[in-house]
């Protein structure tokens, strides 16, 4: 999208521009923001005020479809948290849809008694997660981000 918004045979996108030439887009800078830092960078980082399924509607807007695939299953993920209780298929489900590049953002999830075992958990954050009683035996926990995760009776091996 963005490259035919720019294509000198573009007649269906008609941004407005300044008296530099510069183009003016009426879109949020809040979404926009994390999308052109990662077209500068390949990184995608957004603060943790701003609505990620907002940059994801901007992603799908301007086409920007790795930013699309990073953040999709993170958006689900977020809905999910807010449902409460997630139990070991939804958890597969997510794993499944996240790149093995992203980090998968579990930050606060009610995982309670969850049988996590023999998963491949590697650079999940379960940053203040309820983890108690989860079942992690055999899981791969390399760089998981386990800052004040409640981990009261997990059984580990």
């Amino acid at each position: 999208m963005l490259a035919r918004m720019f294509s000198e045979e573009n007649t269906s996108w008609h941004s407005a521009t300044d008296s530099r030439g510069a183009y003016l887009f009426d879109r949020s800078p809040d979404y926009f923001e994390p999308i052109l830092n990662f077209l500068r960078h390949g990184r995608l980082i957004i603060n943790p005020t701003v609505n990620s399924e907002g940059v994801l509607e901007e992603a799908k807007f301007f086409g920007v479809t790795k930013v699309i695939e990073q953040l999709e299953p993170i958006v689900e993920v977020h809905k999910l948290d807010a449902s409460g209780h997630i139990n070991r298929k939804e958890f597969l489900n997510m794993i499944g849809r996240t790149s093995s590049s992203s980090t998968l953002r579990c930050q606060g999830f009610n995982l309670y008694g969850v049988d996590l075992s023999n998963l491949d958990l590697q650079n999940i954050n379960f940053k203040k997660a309820d983890l108690q009683y989860c079942i992690l035996k055999g899981a791969n926990l390399t760089n998981c981000s386990l800052e004040y995760a409640n981990l009261e009776g997990a059984i580990l091996d």
